[in-house]
């Protein structure tokens, strides 16, 4: 309201001619878009506190999804069964697939005590950590067997290609990072451990 009212006393001082009745056209104008933005407001928080958000399904999946990483206009999608999937969120096309990434359980006593503790009760399988970077072609996954798999992405050949294994103990990887250029992943584990990795570094093993 008050750059509005700067905007009329300079439009009365800066002409010696009477106000035709534009500038009120102009200002009446602006506060009903003031009121209707008002009401689109309060109505997006009354479907946020009610559920009532609007949705639609993205993608179909043959498997629960555990964890998932979006990077507008794909996602990166992470599977009960292990598998890491990258789709098109807008069109719903499943773009590149690896179905059998990771373990979907390990059947020892340290790792149920480790999904205990990550999961509670339930431990619905599969993929514990996803990152993912649509500007990088990089997308990186962890599970329940301490490995974390860094993933090449070919968008125009629909391919997900195994660039880097990362071997973060034996302990599950519950939480992966990567820095804005891609030249850095972090991870962390139920090992108390973060770990850095550079991608030079990588890719001289």
């Amino acid at each position: 309201r008050r750059q509005w009212s700067g905007l009329r006393a300079a439009a009365a001082s800066g002409s010696g001619e009477r106000d035709d009745g534009s500038s009120d056209a102009l200002f009446a104008s602006l506060r009903a878009r003031q009121e209707s933005l008002k009401g689109e407001e309060a109505e997006l928080q009354k479907r946020w506190r009610t559920g009532k958000c609007t949705s639609r399904a993205g993608l179909f999946l043959d498997d629960w999804v555990r964890r998932m990483a979006l990077d507008w206009p794909l996602v990166a999608v992470g599977s009960a069964g292990g598998g890491v999937y990258v789709a098109d969120i807008n069109s719903g096309d499943l773009i590149a697939a690896s179905r059998d990434a990771h373990p979907a359980y390990i059947e020892t006593m340290e790792a149920e005590l480790e999904m205990r503790l990550l999961h509670g009760d339930y431990d619905g399988g599969g993929v514990t950590a996803l990152a993912f970077s649509l500007s990088q072609n990089l997308l990186v996954s962890g599970g329940r067997d301490g490995r974390t798999l860094v993933w090449a992405l070919d968008v125009d050949q629909g391919r997900l290609e195994l660039a880097a294994t990362l071997p973060c103990g034996s302990s599950a990887v519950s939480s992966i990072c990567l820095s804005a250029e891609g030249n850095t992943i972090w991870t962390g584990g139920l090992d108390n451990k973060i770990r850095r990795w550079d991608k030079a570094l990588v890719e001289e093993e």
